[in-house]
């Protein structure tokens, strides 16, 4: 058949059986599957690499029918635009001015602003921004792990027409790049957001949507429509522009065409490299990282290209004959790296790549922002003379199994989230260690960090494998530290001063603790504990909300210092006999309420106690509080005391003492 040779020369020979295999019936109609994919997308022998998986063979397919009777199928309407998306929950605006764009800005958190707000979109597309109602009450904080259609990629998007005959639309998602394919939000389908939307617009404002009924095929497996009408396979989009195999660059939705001279350029991840002049071509991106600095700088007497199957080394020499090596697979992404004359990387080196299996940098000194961060084929990494490193280092990262930095000693915020491969990290020097270090790890079960003083909000939160820490010299912890982990039994911190909130809450397995030099405590320590028997805390003063609520075996405990204490403070412990504070002075409410077995409690410093103090004490013999002035609401609820020395209160609240067996006694001593 004619028609399959024509598939089998633009697109390969195995495409040429695949189709045969999906569109039997097409076929018999000479000539009509080859011009529907001629016509929808451009020469490529990579297109049967996405057809492998049969869901996405059956997207595919669905999407080729689809062509055929679109129009048909289209959702007709009368309403307008604004109309539709007020019906959605949005408000619509039309920008008709720099000054419009850039009043949204507002909406974007730092690091996630569209590249919209960087040019002059409006020279080559009509852009528009649609709001929901409910906006401000969608906090980005609340989105730990986004995705790009949850409530807060969706609840702010742009949606962005190129100028010309025809409009290829773009719905850009709040999350920017922080999710895949942020600029195919709905799959670029306005009907996905409200039935008619498309043919609205079409009407509203004299528009030609070109790619009315994308499917999760295209967006899935990158695929960018240009002003030829046709997709293109795309590795990466930065700022607007994107890279793909055979040399395609796509910007402003149109072809480079100059960079389809194989001859003279190479297109490797979102870098051109030109043959003639012996340098990159940068400028397309308003990104600069090292990996393009060190190449900026340096003047090249020579680059080699030698073809190794179906991927490309390529040789740098510079100076003395010092040569850095990179290996391009068949799509053009870059998989290796060698490179051992650079010290310092600052921000964004090779932030977009995904396909690096071997990087050596061995004298690499200090790393910037967002190193490696979208990479997830890379398995080890060693920079044994590292010292320090920025924010999201290797953030995604899915496959790092082997870890080596011996003399790191500062890590900034988002350290390897999420990986899943990493069972032990051993980082002997490192001294800080900030926010979100290693969270939602669903792996790692030893961490060996000697020498750290001072560790960030969420370390190892959400790691419910972790069972082994030792941190000896660590003083200062924040927030949210190894929260919701269920394995760890034990942990030593001896030289630990002060936690943040939620240490260590939602391990009901701890049993063994020690801390001796811990003072300051926040809420939730210890929430949800099941197996803690003893405590002591020689030196805290202060302790937060919910300590130790829902320990329902601890039987000793030890705070002789403590000064004050939140609310919920051993709410719900039910093994508990005896509790002596001598130097207590302030409690929040519920102070151990439902305990069952406390039959001693002395402190001689509280002069005012709140509601729901020691409610539902069945066992209290003995309640020794000198200072008190006043009795708070529900003050010893079905409690049973027999001594009650509270000698200096002079009123009481509603529900004091009661079905307490001296009640009115003790009422009219107090009035």
């Amino acid at each position: 058949m004619k028609e399959l040779e024509l598939i089998k020369k633009y697109y390969g020979e195995r495409t040429a059986h695949k189709c045969r295999e999906l569109f039997p019936t097409i076929l018999e109609e000479e000539g009509k599957l080859f011009s529907i994919i001629n016509e929808n997308f451009g020469h490529t022998h990579f297109l049967i690499d996405d057809l492998e998986n049969d869901i996405f063979a059956g997207h595919f397919k669905n999407y080729i029918y689809n062509l055929i009777d679109d129009n048909s199928k289209m959702v007709t309407t009368d309403k307008t635009p604004f109309e539709l998306m007020d019906e959605a929950g949005y408000t619509l605006f039309e920008c008709k001015s720099e000054e419009d764009i850039q009043k949204f800005k507002k909406y974007y958190a730092e690091k996630e602003e569209l590249c919209t707000f960087r040019t002059n979109r409006l020279k080559t597309a009509y852009v528009f921004f649609a709001v929901k109602k409910n906006v401000e009450d969608i906090k980005r904080e609340d989105f730990t792990f986004p995705s790009r259609e949850d409530f807060y990629g969706t609840s702010v998007i742009s949606i962005q027409f190129s100028r010309g005959d025809n409009n290829i639309l773009s719905i850009k998602n709040r999350y920017n790049h922080i999710v895949e394919n942020p600029d195919a939000t709905f799959s670029n389908n306005l009907d996905n957001i409200i039935p008619g939307l498309t043919d609205s617009f079409e009407k509203e404002f004299s528009l030609n949507i070109t790619n009315r009924c994308e499917t999760d095929f295209l967006s899935h497996f990158k695929y960018k429509r240009s002003l030829d009408n046709k997709f293109y396979k795309y590795n990466i989009e930065s700022d607007n522009v994107y890279y793909g195999p055979n040399n395609v660059v796509i910007s402003n939705d149109k072809i480079k065409e100059e960079y389809l001279d194989k001859s003279r350029y190479i297109v490797m991840d979102n870098f051109v490299l030109d043959l003639k002049e012996k340098k990159f071509v940068f400028g397309e991106s308003y990104l600069t990282d090292d990996f393009r600095t060190f190449f900026e700088k340096k003047k090249f007497s020579k680059i080699e290209v030698i073809k190794e199957g179906k991927e490309k080394r390529i040789i740098f020499t510079f100076g003395n004959n010092r040569k850095v090596f990179i290996i391009i697979d068949k799509t053009g992404q870059i998989v290796e790296y060698k490179n051992k004359y650079i010290k310092k990387i600052s921000n964004y080196f090779m932030k977009f790549n995904r396909k690096l299996r071997n990087l050596e940098i061995p004298n690499i000194e200090i790393i910037g922002n967002e190193f490696m961060r979208s990479n997830n084929e890379l398995k080890s990494f060693s920079a044994p003379k590292l010292i320090s490193i920025g924010k999201d280092f290797m953030r995604f990262n899915f496959s790092l199994a082997t870890l080596e930095l011996p003399n790191l000693e500062i890590i900034d915020d988002g350290f390897l989230i999420p990986n899943n491969v990493l069972e032990e990290i051993n980082l002997p020097n490192v001294k800080i260690i900030k926010n979100d270090f290693m969270l939602k790890n669903s792996v790692i079960k030893h961490i060996f960090l000697p020498k750290v003083k001072k560790i960030g909000n969420f370390f190892l939160h959400n790691c419910k494998t972790v069972s082994y820490i030792e941190m000896p010299n660590v003083q200062y912890i924040s927030d949210d530290f190894i929260a919701n982990n269920a394995n760890l039994k034990s942990i030593s911190l001896p030289n630990l001063i002060s936690v943040g909130r939620n240490f260590i809450s939602e391990n009901v397995n701890i049993e063994q603790f020690y801390m001796p030099n811990l003072e300051i405590i926040d809420a939730g320590f210890l929430l949800k504990n099941r197996c803690l028997q003893e405590i002591k805390l020689p030196k805290s003063t202060k302790i937060g909300d919910y300590f130790l609520k829902y320990n329902q075996i601890i039987k000793k405990i030890y705070i002789p210092l403590l000064i004050e204490c939140g609310s919920n403070f051993l709410c719900s412990n039910i093994e508990l006999d005896e509790f002596i504070a001598p130097q207590l002075e302030i409690i929040g409410h519920n102070f151990m309420c439902y305990n069952n077995k406390l039959e001693k409690f002395e402190a001689p410093n509280l002069e005012q106690v709140n509601t729901n103090f020691l409610i539902c004490n069945t066992t209290l013999k003995y309640l020794s509080l000198p200072k008190l002035t006043s009795l708070p609401d529900r003050f010893l609820e079905n409690n049973q005391v027999v001594v009650l020395n509270i000698p200096n209160a002079s009123k009481a609240g509603v529900f004091c003492l009661l079905n307490h067996p001296e009640k009115d006694k003790i009422m009219i001593k107090l009035k």
